[in-house]
């Protein structure tokens, strides 16, 4: 696909998000009235598919993405009517597994890797739809996310490549979303989105193995801080012993958006791709391999922007923030 037929698909994927969404937003408050349109995120996936599919992705990448879709819209059960938290790691599970199949039966990969990468994806799988559930507590953090995503994703991949136009229906689904967001109370991305978003991963990390076509690893540095921000929080309940389906605000988006005004919440996410953008071009300098660079500067540089923010920024116990965006 050439790359004025990439911008005319982009901007048109733009304005039909843009409608879908204020569509959303008026059916969904005349069957729920009072209550925020939430879930939005579930479209994600299909716009992801017909991206891969208009660009001329490889079978296993169609046929991963549009297992996404599929298992997406169950997903939105969860935040239309709330689904059991059994029920939601399953899901989780079994797709990330099906998805992990689909390409390594396309590689016809050996017994060994069948038996290492399914039941690692599915572990995967499940730990990425809970970090990234958990992102989607205040306006915009989540649309930050999927945007640096998918800037990282689109600007990285080779000219030729099939994640370019997945790159691409990213933007321009959740430019549209992200206007609509920065709204308070207007719409969420939701659980649903938050799952298709995390299944993403799980297709790049199994694509990157043993797909025919590997994405960039850049794409994965948006997911360092939130990883990083997630096994801070689990080993804090842990340590004071919180019920993990208690409700709690200890995220660092959360308590910096307590504790300073506006959106500074977001500059840690911002921050963090910077610097692991930059320490990994310095190590490719000094003839690190590509993949290797990116690795470990997204362990070099995330814990310490992490800390640096936390202890410099909050100043108070943890609390309610000013609004909540759904989704955690």
């Amino acid at each position: 696909m050439t790359g004025s037929a990439l911008a005319v698909c982009g901007l048109v994927g733009a304005g039909l998000s843009a409608a879908l969404a204020l569509v959303y937003i008026r059916q969904w408050s005349a069957r729920e009235p009072g209550r925020t349109p939430t879930g939005f995120g579930v479209f994600l996936a299909p716009a992801m598919l017909a991206g891969a599919l208009l660009g001329g992705a490889s079978d296993q990448l169609a046929a991963a993405l549009a297992l996404v879709t599929g298992a997406s819209a169950i997903y939105w059960l969860d935040d239309a009517v709330e689904l059991s938290a059994r029920l939601r790691v399953i899901l989780s599970a079994v797709a990330g597994g099906a998805v992990a199949l689909v390409f390594l039966i396309a590689a016809g990969a050996s017994v060994l890797l069948f038996v290492l990468l399914v039941p690692l994806a599915m572990f995967v799988n499940v730990a990425l739809v809970n970090t990234i559930n958990f992102q989607d507590g205040s306006d915009l953090n989540i649309a930050v996310f999927v945007l640096l995503t998918g800037a990282l994703l689109l600007s990285h991949a080779p000219g030729d490549s099939e994640w370019i136009p997945v790159a691409v229906a990213l933007l321009a689904f959740t430019l549209p979303f992200a206007v609509l967001n920065s709204r308070p109370r207007t719409i969420y991305f939701g659980d649903s989105g938050s799952f298709a978003f995390a299944m993403l991963f799980t297709v790049m990390g199994i694509a990157f193995i043993a797909g025919p076509s590997a994405p960039p690893p850049e794409a994965a540095i948006p997911a360092a801080l939130p990883v990083i921000d997630m096994a801070v929080v689990t080993a804090h309940r842990i340590r004071i012993r919180q019920a993990f389906t208690v409700r709690h605000y200890f995220h660092l988006y959360q308590r910096l958006q307590k504790d300073q005004p506006g959106f500074v919440y977001l500059a840690p996410q911002l921050v963090s791709a910077a610097l692991c953008l930059a320490v990994a071009w310095l190590l490719q300098k000094l003839a690190v391999d590509r993949a290797v660079a990116v690795a470990l500067a997204m362990m070099l540089v995330s814990v310490p922007v992490f800390l640096a923010f936390r202890r410099g920024l909050v100043t108070s116990e943890p609390g309610p923030p000013e609004s909540h965006a759904g989704g955690a």
